[in-house]
């Protein structure tokens, strides 16, 4: 019996501190010790939360600029492709330019223009340059190649053929090809 006895008074003298622990725990809430402490926190995480937001706008602005930038200098790439090859398909209909300067021009652009613009425009440009070349060896800058020549009658009328393929590029289907390219309304 001396045990039974012992856990007896065992719990009755630890009943007390369980009821003190209790009420101490009803003490803090009462007191507002959670809301007190969750107060004190509130400002700094306010202020965190006004940081992180400004700091995503600045971010998101940023990228938007950076994109814009892209773009734009994508565009004076292009468009200064596009200017030399209109250049060199007006080239032929002009007296006074020198086409061997016109070739060189655009000599290395197809691989550039595949780059920027993709594999058809840079075989486009590949074409233009071939057949300004065509036009060049044949005479087209008004040189004659040869005093007497019996196939000058061949060579003039592709030269004829070659200046009408030029004149219908530059008087709209260059352009056309370069559109969707320098539209601003459809950037890519």
């Amino acid at each position: 019996m001396p045990i039974i006895a012992s856990s007896a008074a065992s719990a009755a003298s630890v009943a007390p501190h369980v009821a003190t622990a209790a009420s101490a725990g009803a003490a803090w809430w009462a007191q507002g010790f959670w809301t007190s402490e969750l107060a004190k926190g509130l400002p700094a995480a306010f202020v965190a939360l006004v940081i992180g937001l400004a700091a995503a706008g600045i971010a998101w602005r940023q990228a938007k600029i950076a994109s814009a930038k892209l773009k734009l200098d994508l565009f004076e790439q292009r468009f200064a492709i596009f200017l030399a090859v209109w250049r060199a398909v007006s080239a032929p209909g002009i007296k006074t330019v020198n086409l061997d300067e016109e070739v060189t021009g655009i000599a290395n652009m197809p691989s550039q223009t595949a780059f920027l613009c993709g594999r058809p425009l840079g075989q486009y440009v590949r074409e233009v340059r071939d057949k300004l070349a065509r036009y060049r060896d044949l005479g087209g800058s008004g040189v004659d190649l040869l005093a007497f020549d019996v196939t000058q009658p061949l060579r003039d009328a592709e030269r004829v053929r070659l200046r009408a393929w030029f004149a219908l590029e530059a008087a709209g289907n260059c352009h056309e090809r370069f559109r969707p390219f320098l539209d601003f309304s459809t950037w890519k």
